[in-house]
């Protein structure tokens, strides 16, 4: 439902793995190009091949719960990650018109789209505990061995320090690169990624 994602709600290994993907590419780009990146950094999807148009809505409803979680939870700080699948990409809240016009925007999206794609009992034959099992498998898939210690290096920390060390090193980085005080936005993007993989890993 979507008020499962009032607040800021952790990431899945599925949303990292395509908020990854999404950093490292030319943008915008379009769902079936997201799709098929996807499908090239986890290999075969864990759905029933012979089923045919109902794979094809499980790849589709999946890329888009990613998308729309990431939306929201970047919208806080101040990114807004455009949905469409023709043309997926970040922007900025530059102005206050601007701003306005893209809170108008989301809020569209959340009582339409977004709701549908946020609510897994849409993913038809799937419980959602099942579905939720299955994109957290995607984590093992699709991180290498290396990828916490690559995330904990984006601090200049070690896989010991501590979650405090973590979050007392990300505010300052995430203050210093935010795009809305002159900072890159691809170094933004890879500061949360970073923060959000040892996140996870860490269980908080």
């Amino acid at each position: 439902m979507i008020n499962q994602i009032n607040g800021r709600e952790a990431y899945t290994g599925f949303d990292l793995a395509v908020l990854k993907i999404l950093q490292h590419s030319a943008l915008p780009m379009t769902e079936y190009q997201l799709m098929c990146e996807v499908e090239q950094a986890i290999g075969e999807w864990p759905f029933d091949r012979s089923e045919g148009a109902l794979l094809l809505f499980r790849k589709h409803f999946c890329i888009m719960n990613a998308l729309y979680r990431i939306q929201h939870n970047l919208r806080q700080e101040g990114v807004y990650l455009q949905v469409d699948p023709l043309a997926i990409m970040f922007s900025l809240h530059q102005s206050t018109s601007q701003h306005q016009k893209l809170e108008n925007a989301v809020s569209t999206e959340v009582s339409n789209l977004a709701e549908y794609y946020l609510n897994w009992d849409n993913f038809q034959t799937s419980t959602k505990e099942t579905v939720e099992s299955l994109l957290h498998s995607f984590w093992d898939r699709f991180q290498s061995g290396d990828a916490l210690a690559e995330s904990f290096s984006v601090f200049g920390l070690q896989p010991g320090d501590s979650w405090e060390d973590v979050k007392l090193v990300y505010r300052k980085m995430a203050n210093l690169h935010h795009p809305d005080k002159g900072g890159d936005m691809q170094t933004f993007i890879e500061i949360r990624r970073a923060y959000e993989t040892i996140k996870k890993t860490m269980h908080y």
